[in-house]
């Protein structure tokens, strides 16, 4: 079963490709280790293009086994991987802009003028 939460500041940002969504669910769960299988189950595109994806990702270092069970290899964020680290900045700095942002739209929907339900007559 897939997981359903809000779309992500980091894909608002840089798009829905394959590789940005993996990328995006590992820094949601990032003290977490996913099998393959697991992480496709939960990450919003078909399998074979999960599997893609996962592959250059894995090219690049981005991914670290942590532990095998069985014949299934877990993985997390590679933390020391320097495009994961800018990744982690990116998405930090995000939210920090986004919250810096909070009170200024907050202050202008007070501002503007409440509708209210019409009354039936």
């Amino acid at each position: 079963m897939k997981m359903i939460r809000e779309e992500s500041l980091l894909l608002k940002q840089l798009g829905e490709a394959p590789t940005i969504k993996i990328l995006d669910f590992f820094l949601y769960n990032p003290s977490l280790d996913y099998s393959k299988q697991e992480a496709s189950k939960q990450v919003p595109i078909s399998g074979s293009t999960f599997f893609k994806a996962w592959k250059a990702l894995e090219s690049s270092e981005v991914f670290i086994q942590t532990r095998k069970i069985g014949r299934a290899s877990l993985d997390k964020l590679n933390r020391k991987n320097p495009v994961v680290q800018k990744l982690i900045e990116l998405d930090l700095a995000l939210g920090k802009q986004a919250m810096e942002k909070a009170p200024e739209q907050r202050a202008i929907r007070e501002s503007l003028p409440q509708l209210t339900p019409r009354e039936e007559t």
